[in-house]
């Protein structure tokens, strides 16, 4: 089969290599993982219990998620400094750091657990964190709405 004829082929879907190094009798691969639940399916096939792929899959996937419009620089800090007492990191201006701007977007990065955790912290804050915190949980759902993804 040609490769224009796989392309145009019905159903075609083009999925690059995965990544696999072999040597000596090793092999290392890396795994394209986007959801939990896929995560809790390769640890189950690799003979992990349900037990354990359960309470393990949510640290096993990264989300990286941009806030807009923070309003003070201050609001900014707090969830990076929350991010960083989860082991995870938010990028923000460098001018929010020293109080130079008004309003400042951030970019939170870290596991799903953590974000999570992020989110439960922020509820318990002051000012817009709370609505930050629902607002943030509801990007999340909405991830994993199929209706929400597929179907508008």
């Amino acid at each position: 089969m040609s490769f224009d004829s796989y392309i145009c082929g019905e159903n075609a879907a083009i999925r690059s290599r995965q990544p696999v190094v072999e040597e000596n009798g090793f092999e290392v691969s890396v795994l394209d993982i986007t959801n939990p639940d896929d995560a809790a399916l390769a640890m189950r096939n690799i003979g992990v219990t349900g037990t354990g792929s359960t309470i393990m899959k949510n640290n096993t996937v990264n989300r990286v998620l941009r806030i807009n419009n923070i309003t003070t620089t201050t609001e900014a800090l707090i969830i990076k400094q929350e991010i960083l007492a989860r082991g995870e990191d938010a990028a923000l201006e460098r001018d929010a750091v020293s109080h130079e701007t008004e309003e400042t977007d951030v970019i939170v990065m870290g596991t799903f657990l953590q974000v999570r955790k992020l989110t439960d912290k922020l509820e318990c804050q002051a000012r817009n964190l709370p609505l930050i915190s629902k607002m943030i949980k509801e990007a999340l759902k909405q991830e994993s709405d199929v209706e929400y993804c597929y179907l508008r």
